[in-house]
C-alpha cells in the first residue's frame, strides 16, 4: 500500500506514533468510532496499545471487519509469534480472562490492531514491535 493511514487516540504511546510515521496518522475518539473508520475506508489500520477498551466496544465492528475479510488482533498475543496466523489471535468474546479480577477480565488488557489487509497490519506489527 502506497500510502497508508493509521488511526489511534491523541493519547497513543509516543513511541508507538514515532514508529509508524511512515504511515498518514489521524487521530480520534472512540474504539468503535476508530474501527468503523477502519471499516469504511477512512483509515486502513487501527492500533490500540493499552488496556483501555472492553469487549463490548470491540465486538460489533469485529465481527463486520470479520465479514469484510479483515479482523482484530490481540497486540499483546501476537507479538509473542508474529509470523503466526492472524486468525489465531483474533480477540475473543466468549470467556473472560481470568489472569485479571472483575472488571478487568473483559478487558481488553494487550491492545489491538484492526484491519482489513492483513499485509499492512503485519507491517504495523512489524514496526511496533520493539516499542509495545
Amino acid at each position: 500500500m502506497d500510502n497508508p493511514t493509521v488511526i489511534m487516540s491523541t493519547t497513543e504511546n509516543e513511541h508507538v506514533q514515532a514508529s509508524l510515521a511512515f504511515a498518514k496518522i489521524l487521530y480520534a475518539s472512540g474504539a468503535g468510532y476508530k474501527q468503523l473508520c477502519v471499516v469504511d475506508g477512512f483509515a486502513d489500520t487501527y492500533i490500540l496499545t493499552r488496556g483501555s477498551t472492553f469487549k463490548w466496544d470491540t465486538c460489533a465492528p469485529h465481527a463486520v471487519l470479520k465479514s469484510l475479510g479483515g479482523g482484530v488482533v490481540d497486540l499483546k498475543r501476537i507479538s509473542k509469534e508474529p509470523e503466526a496466523n492472524l486468525q489465531l489471535h483474533q480477540l475473543t468474546y466468549n470467556k473472560p480472562d481470568k489472569a485479571y479480577d472483575g472488571i478487568d477480565q473483559w478487558c481488553n488488557m494487550g491492545g489491538f490492531v484492526a484491519y482489513l489487509d492483513e499485509s499492512l497490519c503485519r507491517e504495523v506489527l512489524e514496526r511496533v514491535k520493539n516499542v509495545v
